[in-house]
C-alpha cells in the first residue's frame, strides 16, 4: 500500500521539487501532502 501511495503521489507531482532552499522545500511538501490528502 505504501509504495502505491508514494507511486501515485509521484505520478501526481513529480519526483523533485522546484525550491531550493531547505525550509521553503519543506513547505512546498507539506503543500502537495496537503492537495494529495485532498484527492483522496
Amino acid at each position: 500500500m505504501t509504495e502505491a501511495a508514494f507511486s501515485r503521489f509521484k505520478g501526481m507531482f513529480g519526483e523533485s521539487v522546484f525550491s531550493k532552499n531547505l525550509s521553503m522545500m519543506r513547505k512546498e511538501l507539506l503543500t502537495r501532502t496537503h492537495i494529495y490528502n485532498l484527492t483522496l
